[in-house]
C-alpha cells in the first residue's frame, strides 16, 4: 500500500514498482511533482496501466475513473483503448470503479459504455469492486473441493469436550474415548461481572508493572 501506508512496512520501496497485492495513489507527489494530476491528465496512468499488464504476476488491474468539473474532459477516450489493447495482449481483469454522475460533462453513462466495449468491468462505487475482488480471490485460492475419505469416520474417535455434561455422556454410551473439562463462563456469563473482573485485572496487571519498576 503506498502512499498512506498504514504501517511502515506497508510502504513500497519504489512506489514506482508494484509488490503482490498493491494499492498507488497516482496522484501523490512521488507522479505529480512538475506534471498535472491523474485526473486531468492520463499520461503517467496510461504508463502504468502498460507497464503492469507486462507484468506476468499481475492478474487483476483496478483502476478509479473520477468524473465532474476540472477533471479530464473525456477520460475512456484515453483510457479505453489503453484497457483494450491489454485484454488483446493476455487475459487479465481491468475493474474501473466509475465516480461520476449523469449531470457531470464527461456523461456517466458514455464513459462506462466506452469502457466496457473495452472489456473493463465497471463499478459504481469501491464496495462493489471489493465484494468482486474477494470472490474472484476466494475461488482462485479455494479451488475446487477435495474429496473426502468415508475411510476417516470408521476409525476410533477420541474427543475432548468441553462444556456440557450431556455430550460427554453421549460419546461415552456409544464407545468412543472421552474427556471431560469442566467449564463454566467467567462470572456465570454476566457481563457487568465480567466488566469488573476486566478492570480488576487490568488495576492488578498495571500494579504489579509499577512495582516491578
Amino acid at each position: 500500500m503506498e502512499p498512506g501506508a498504514i504501517h511502515e512496512t506497508q510502504r513500497l520501496p519504489d512506489p514506482t514498482q508494484s509488490r503482490a497485492h498493491t494499492i498507488v495513489d497516482m496522484g501523490a507527489d512521488e507522479f505529480t511533482v512538475g506534471r498535472l494530476h491523474p485526473m486531468i491528465d492520463n499520461e503517467t496512468r496510461l504508463r502504468r496501466l502498460r507497464q503492469e499488464a507486462e507484468d506476468p504476476e499481475v492478474g487483476l488491474i483496478l483502476l478509479d475513473v473520477v468524473l465532474g468539473e476540472g477533471a479530464h474532459p473525456d477520460p475512456a477516450a484515453e483510457l479505453a483503448p489503453a484497457i483494450a489493447a491489454i485484454k488483446e495482449d493476455r487475459d487479465i481483469e481491468v475493474m474501473v470503479i466509475l465516480i461520476g454522475t449523469e449531470e457531470d460533462p464527461q456523461d456517466c453513462a458514455r464513459q462506462a459504455e466506452q469502457l466496457e466495449a473495452a472489456g473493463a468491468q465497471i463499478y459504481r462505487g469501491p464496495m462493489e469492486a471489493v465484494a468482486e475482488i474477494n470472490r474472484l480471490f476466494a475461488r482462485s485460492v479455494a479451488g475446487p473441493p477435495a474429496p473426502v475419505s468415508l475411510e476417516v469416520l470408521r476409525e476410533p474417535l477420541a474427543a475432548i469436550n468441553v462444556g456440557l455434561d450431556s455430550f460427554y455422556e453421549s460419546l461415552k454410551s456409544q464407545g468412543a474415548e472421552a474427556v471431560q473439562v469442566a467449564w463454566k463462563p467467567p462470572a456465570g456469563g454476566n457481563e457487568q461481572l465480567l466488566a469488573i473482573l476486566s478492570k480488576m485485572k487490568g488495576n492488578y496487571s498495571s500494579g504489579s508493572e509499577s512495582d516491578a519498576d
